[in-house]
């Protein structure tokens, strides 16, 4: 008796190459942020800070290029010891290097304050969003004056309740600090 013959397979058809998973990529940002304040898990999220990746809506770019040498969220102070949150990112910088705009927009605020950010400026962005620039050595702008995103418009320093000479760069959106490090990179 002979054997049947065995039923075709259908040879596979290879799947596209699938587009790059901006969501995951997006988690996989904020998983690694999140799991480096794991150690201050015990800490309550100021309510005024969201730890999320909105889309700013607006074209932006790094305000320097350097190291991070303190992150946004919960640290130990370099001053005084204990717990606090940091909401910028610090850019370990020379005094003097030039600091960009982060995004087109106005200057709000130029001004000093001698018990952290030192001479300091805020620039309005569209869509919400807020930049602010801390412990400059040099502020080149003035309030009211329109600016463009990359535009030199103040020197790193070490001006206020300092270290040594940095940037320190906050973002927010409608009022909400966010993480800074999300939306800049570090080298050129």
């Amino acid at each position: 008796m002979p054997t049947p013959a065995p039923t075709p397979t259908p040879t596979p058809v290879p799947e596209p190459t699938p587009s790059p998973d901006v969501g995951a990529q997006t988690n996989s940002v904020v998983e690694t942020f999140l799991s480096s304040q794991a150690a201050f898990s015990s800490y309550a999220l100021p309510t005024n800070v969201s730890y999320g990746l909105p889309d700013l809506g607006i074209s932006f770019v790094s305000p320097l290029y350097g190291t991070s040498s303190s992150g946004f969220g919960y640290r130990i102070h370099p001053i005084s010891g204990g717990v606090k949150f940091h909401y910028g990112t610090d850019f370990g910088a020379w005094t003097g290097t030039a600091i960009g705009c982060f995004a087109d927009g106005t200057v709000s605020f130029v001004g000093w304050d001698a018990n952290g950010y030192g001479n300091y400026l805020i620039v309005a962005h569209a869509n919400g969003c807020t930049s602010l620039y801390a412990h400059c050595s040099e502020i080149l702008v003035s309030v009211g004056q329109s600016v463009s995103a990359g535009q030199c418009i103040a020197k790193v320093g070490a001006t206020g309740r300092v270290t040594g000479p940095h940037l320190h760069f906050e973002l927010q959106k409608d009022g909400i600090y966010l993480n800074p490090e999300y939306y800049v990179n570090f080298s050129a």
